[in-house]
Formats: structure tokens, sequence, C-alpha cells
């Protein structure tokens, strides 16, 4: 693999790139996409990841905005992207991958440049790029005390490449001598996962809470081979919890944003009696330093609410052409513990204990996560009031038929404009990634509004019909749901 990746880097080069060009990878996850990544990073440029889900609008919208250099693909894939970004087809190039060096190719590329380049919701409705540097990732992988990835292990790689897990799932397990299992393209089953887990023996496994609650409520025992098994991107059950510690689990739970580089903070080993509360979200992992402040950043007292500021060789450098928002967002560091650092306002109110340990209270803004997606609700309110028939609308996250989190909604119509979420879905789906749709629909003659005539986001009513809201329609959840062990996935549209 070390060959095919110095050849691709070389190959890379032979194209034109250099130090911190972004060069966009459309792939699915599997060995092609590491050697693919590898290089990327060998040529001295920084890999832009685009889900082969996203609709062509979206890619389109990633490529430009990246000012993506080459579009890394294969020939089944190339078909459904937009043909304005030249494209390296891996299936296509053999014969020109083997007349490259097989050694690594000099680039002078420094710590502190791009390795890659993540999209996350925007509350404007445009994605923003988060450019994460080497010393990001070394950071996260080197020295950790969160995994302990070391040569005998095998690491579950399930996240999408788009997915900033999927840093520490791929170079993680790289830079410590770890093999890597691939879950299957796509959305795979928890049984396919199984499958995965006990056909080659992995050993260290990240979970997106939802899919946690899922493999522990259908497929315990094949969790039951891993040494470390962690979860994270929403509130995590502990109830689901106990019954993981229950089969021999050891389950931690990990908190970060893209913005710090996947993993800032992680409650290690969970025990019996820290379900009998709100699970915490852990101490600040190596490196990193954590600072719970008040509106006017002035730090707070232990115990008191604030919002988490995250510092240390984790935070990124910032968004991409975004000089405006990076300042917003990244502040200077007061207390002098990384001289010259930064700290990332992640908008997350916590508390902190006097040991470190930090407990997750909520969002001071309309940013939500449902099934591991970080989503800005003004993302996809603009996306609902840009279709067709629509005069207003609105979303919302309210507990689903099954007690997880559901995006939801709200559509107000235009005048003599019919009202049918399937055609509302589709248009929406042919603009943004699927987990940008609504799985629940409600038709409302008009939206509530506060005493300051501000959208009153408290008053929406919930998907149930039982507070004046209609139920329209229920679709099938963006991207899912995770079906269970043995069990097909279905699909209920009204």
């Amino acid at each position: 693999m070390e060959e095919r990746a110095n050849r691709f880097a070389r190959l890379l080069r032979a194209r034109g790139v250099r130090a911190e060009d972004p060069v966009a990878v459309c792939l699915e996850r599997g060995a092609e996409t590491v050697v693919a990544l590898l290089g990327v990073v060998k040529a001295g440029g920084c890999y832009v990841p685009v889900d082969p889900e996203y609709p062509e609008e979206r890619i389109g919208y990633l490529l430009s905005d990246s000012g993506a250099r080459l579009l890394v693909t294969r020939s089944d894939l190339a078909g459904r992207l937009p043909g304005d970004v030249p494209t390296v087809l891996l299936d296509t190039a053999r014969d020109e991958l083997e007349a490259q060096s097989p050694t690594a190719p000099e680039t002078g590329v420094s710590p502190d440049n791009t390795a890659y380049v993540i999209y996350t919701s925007g509350s404007t409705g445009r994605p923003k790029g988060v450019q994460v540097t080497h010393r990001n990732v070394v950071r996260l992988v080197h020295g950790e005390n969160h995994a302990g990835i070391g040569p005998r292990d095998t690491v579950l790689v399930v996240s999408p490449l788009a997915f900033d897990a999927s840093a520490f799932e791929l170079w993680g397990t790289l830079a410590n001598g770890g093999r890597l299992a691939f879950a299957p393209p796509g959305t795979p089953t928890t049984a396919g996962l199984a499958e995965v887990l006990r056909e080659h023996g992995v050993t260290v496994a990240f979970l997106t809470t939802s899919l946690f609650h899922l493999m522990v409520e259908s497929c315990p025992d094949a969790l039951t081979g891993l040494r470390t098994l962690l979860t994270g991107g929403d509130v995590l059950s502990s109830g689901r919890v106990r019954a993981a510690l229950g089969h021999g689990l050891r389950v931690s739970n990990m908190y970060g944003p893209t913005e710090c580089t996947t993993f800032a903070t992680g409650q290690h080993a969970l025990t019996l009696e820290q379900t009998d509360r709100p699970i915490p979200i852990g101490p600040p992992i190596a490196h990193t330093t954590a600072l719970v402040t008040d509106e006017n950043l002035v730090p707070v007292p232990y115990g008191v609410a604030g919002e988490l500021l995250l510092g240390g060789p984790g935070v990124a450098r910032g968004y991409l052409g975004r000089p405006e928002l990076t300042a917003d967002r990244f502040v200077p560091d007061p207390t002098g513990t990384w001289p010259g650092g930064r700290l990332y306002r992640t908008g997350d109110l916590v508390r902190q204990d006097p040991d470190g340990v930090l407990h997750f209270l909520g969002r001071r803004d309309h940013q939500v996560k449902v099934r591991g997606h970080r989503i800005e609700l003004g993302e996809v309110e603009a996306g609902l009031s840009g279709l067709p028939g629509v005069h207003e609308a609105a979303a919302a996250v309210r507990p689903g038929p099954d007690g997880d989190k559901q995006l939801v909604g709200y559509i107000v119509p235009e005048e003599h404009s019919g009202f049918d979420p399937a055609l509302l879905r589709s248009a929406l789906r042919a603009k943004v990634p699927g987990f940008l749709v609504p799985s629940a629909w409600v038709r409302l003659d008009e939206l509530p509004l506060n005493a300051n005539g501000k959208l009153d986001r408290a008053a929406l009513p919930a998907p149930d019909g039982g507070t004046g809201g209609e139920v329209v329609a229920r679709a099938r959840r963006p991207n899912g749901p995770w079906p269970r062990c043995g069990r097909r996935s279905s699909t209920s549209n009204g």
C-alpha cells in the first residue's frame, strides 16, 4: 500500500498538485480510498472528502467553494459528478500509476499546512469548510489516551469519509500500526456490522450514539470482542450503557466538534455508578484544554453553566475562505497555556466539576445533532424556503417513534398551492444531503411567532397531531434508519 500511495502521490505531483492544493476525493470507504488519501497527503495537497451519495448541486458547491484542483474518483461514480474539475479515475489510471516511482516525493509540507478540509452545516444555508492541519491530526492520533491503538489492534472503519470520525478511524490506525476493517459501502445494517466485527476480530470501534444504541439493543454479543468501544455525537442513553456494561463492554463517551479535530473530551471506561445520572462528556483528552465562560468570555466557577471553549494543538486553522466567521469562532487564548494559541467557541453549554469532568447541557444557538450529523436548522430552513410552492418554512428536532431524535419540516404553502411532502422531499434531496431532509412533515397555516416577531420554535407542534399540527407524511429517516439485526429496513410514506 505504501508504494501504491507513493506512486499516486507522484502522479498528483505530475498533475500539478503542490502544498495545500485542495484535491477532492469522492470514493466509498475501502482500501483504495486509503491509497488515495495517503497519496494526496504525500503529494503535499489537502484532501476534500465528498460523499458519493450527495446530490449533484451539493457536490458542485463543495468543489467550487474548496477550489479543488483535481477530483479523485472512479469511473462508475464519475457519471454522477459535475464535469468542470479535472478528474483522476483510479480504475483507469493504472498504467500511468505503474509508470511512477515507488518512492515518496519531497514536498516541504510543514505541520501547520492543511491536511484536509471537511464541510459542516452552515446557519446561512452555505456549508463551511473546516481546515484541519497535520499538527491537528497528530494531536488526535499520537500519544492519545482515548483508544490506545497499537499494532495488535484492528479498527472498524464505518464512518463516511465526509464525517470527521473517519480521521480517527483511518489516521489513528495507520499512525499506530493497526489494521483496518471496512464496513460495507453505503449505509450498512447492524447485522452487516456484526459480521464485520466478528469476521475481522475488530478490537477498537467508534459508533455514533444512535448506532451504539441500536447495536446494544439488537446485536450486543457482536460487540463483546472489542477492547475499546467509543461512542459520541449525541446524548447517550444511560440504559443502553448499563446494558453494554452488562455484556462486559468497555465504553467511552467522546465529544468534539470538527473544528477541534474529531475528539476533544472523553469519559473513559464508564461505570454503572455513572449511569445513575446523565452521562458526562468527560475531561479534555491529551493535549487539549477546556475553558467554561459566560457570554463575555469570562471564566465561570465550577458547577456554573457556561459556554465551552476548547484549546490546544487540536484547534483547526479556521474556515476556508471565511475570515469573519473564523475570527468570530476562533478567539485568542487568554490563559497563555499555548503561546499564540486560540480557543474555539463551541456554542455548547456545559458545567465543569472540580476534577475537570464536563457535563453537556445543550446549545446556545439553533444547531442540533441528529444521528451523529451536526445540523444547522438555518440551513434546513433555507433549503425548504427555496422550494416551489413554499411560502414559509421552519425546522425543528422532535422525538421520533422510537424515542430517538428526528428532523421535522414545518411548511406554510403558498396560496393556491398544494402540499405534497413526497414532492418536497424529492426536490430537497436534489439540493442537500439526506441528513438535512426532514423525516416528518407538518403543514401549518402560519408559523408561530413570539412577541418580538421572531419564530417561536418552542411553539412548533409535535408531529403527532396532538397539538394542532397535521402530520401529512412520515418518511424514511435521512440516511437510515439503521436496520436491526435480521430485519429488513422499512419505509413508510404518507
